[in-house]
């Protein structure tokens, strides 16, 4: 709990970064697909799950970002996560904290017209001692897309 409050007041302090930002706030709707690594005590398994989020990339210079995500998820009923990122034409990565489950995560994106296909790997750094906060998974893979909301991003 102590480190993701540290990433909250890491982003806090972005603040004014954001204020002389100088591209608009990208705000979108994301889906998502993947499956979870879950240990049971016997074993591993992967289980499917699934999420449909909003979120926005906050830019802090013409190629970096602070994003942040919430919305329903299945099987944890709800997801948020927080990052920083970077972007290069097409091509983006990210990484950060997923709150629910809580797991760090490393995501690549591929921009298209209307928004990008993304690919992410999550990992649990505190399974060990406490497998709850994770759902208990191990790992998470997903796949998704976003759609951009408003106006389209420059």
């Amino acid at each position: 709990m102590k480190k993701i409050g540290i990433l909250v007041v890491l982003l806090g302090l972005c603040t004014p970064a954001v204020l002389a930002q100088q591209r608009p706030p990208r705000s979108y709707f994301e889906f998502n697909f993947g499956g979870a690594v879950l240990e049971d005590g016997e074993g591993s398994f992967v289980f499917p799950g699934l999420s449909v989020l909003i979120g926005q990339q906050v830019f802090l210079s013409p190629k970096f970002f602070a994003e942040y995500q919430f919305g329903l998820a299945l099987p944890t009923i709800g997801t948020a996560k927080l990052g920083i990122g970077a972007q290069s034409g097409n091509f983006g990565v990210s990484a950060g904290l997923r709150v629910v489950p809580n797991t760090v995560y490393l995501q690549c994106s591929r921009t298209t017209r209307g928004g990008q296909w993304n690919a992410s790997l999550e990992h649990a750094p505190f399974f060990r001692s406490n497998p709850e906060w994770s759902f208990y998974s191990t790992q998470i893979f997903t796949v998704g897309h976003q759609w951009n909301l408003g106006r389209k991003p420059k």
